[in-house]
């Protein structure tokens, strides 16, 4: 499988799209927040750089990836009026959106004179004025060299990292399909840090992300109102899981084992998450996520 060519998130805004199955990796951003605010704001003290340069690597398509660029631009705004004093002229930020040539970019960019009225309308609401930014995008494997030494200020990813290698079905397909994952502990992850002696953790913290993209309430209502029947809020949760994940995978897996399985295939899934949720409380089925913030080391 040609990985860089063949993988990418469900494009558009489709019903099965990454960017309407993507709340759970909202929620992470959003937790995420406070690493970013510490990080801008001492790049913005520390450095004062005339531009500031952003990169997201892995950014996929849709609501998500603007509100990272969202954050960065409100933080700096708050930032600006203590810290442009003595400048002719006021910060820019450059943001670099980057994943795989075949993911949705252009979604992104269809999104950005919408987004720019809401960062206008936010800044005017709370006194402040935006930083002058632009976004570009950079297509290309971020295993590879995407950006020249010491261009980017702050290096953003979520749920990116787990790539780590490519790997009715045919034995030998369903045998030669291998995509190893791990996911490390906050001391393991620490320990990797430490060892490559690269960098220093500036913070670094675990949290959990439930599966349920709304409260038990809004689950059933909107339940009801999309079949005409009440089903059972398991069905709800693992129908919000199953196409969050069949939004990331999809294309993965119809590369190497065709389109013709994917609706069984996410079917079957869907049961089993609903067998999962119903041996035990739905409110405490989550999965754990890791948060950290690097900063390069100074070397002479």
């Amino acid at each position: 499988m040609k990985i860089k060519l063949d993988f990418h998130m469900i494009k558009g805004d489709g019903d099965s799209s990454y960017a309407k199955n993507s709340s759970t990796q909202g929620k992470a951003i959003l937790s995420t927040k406070p690493m970013v605010e510490k990080a801008t704001k001492e790049i913005c003290m520390d450095l004062q750089p005339r531009s500031m340069v952003v990169a997201d690597l892995g950014c996929s398509s849709g609501a998500n990836t603007l509100l990272f660029i969202s954050e960065v631009i409100a933080i700096i705004s708050e930032e600006t009026p203590a810290n442009n004093n003595n400048r002719e002229c006021p910060m820019e930020v450059q943001f670099f959106l980057n994943d795989l040539p075949n993911n949705d970019l252009n979604h992104n960019f269809q999104l950005l004179e919408q987004f720019k009225q809401s960062i206008v309308r936010d800044c005017a609401r709370r006194g402040l004025q935006h930083p002058p930014y632009y976004v570009a995008g950079v297509p290309g494997s971020f295993y590879t060299r995407l950006f020249p030494c010491n261009s980017v200020h702050i290096f953003h990813s979520s749920f990116s990292l787990m790539w780590l290698s490519q790997g009715r079905v045919e034995k030998e397909k369903l045998d030669s399909f291998n995509r190893p994952m791990y996911g490390p502990s906050v001391d393991e992850l620490k320990q990797l840090v430490q060892e490559s002696q690269l960098f220093d953790i500036i913070d670094i913290r675990a949290f959990d992300l439930t599966f349920d993209p709304i409260d038990k309430l809004e689950l059933e209502e909107s339940a009801t109102a999309t079949t005409g029947r009440p089903y059972s809020v398991h069905e709800a949760i693992d129908n919000n899981h199953t196409t969050t994940l069949r939004a990331v995978t999809e294309t993965l897996l119809a590369s190497h084992f065709g389109e013709s399985i994917m609706d069984d295939l996410f079917t079957l899934f869907a049961c089993n998450v609903t067998r999962h949720l119903e041996s035990c409380a739905w409110e405490e089925s989550s999965i754990m996520a890791i948060s950290v913030s690097l900063d390069t080391k100074v070397r002479g």
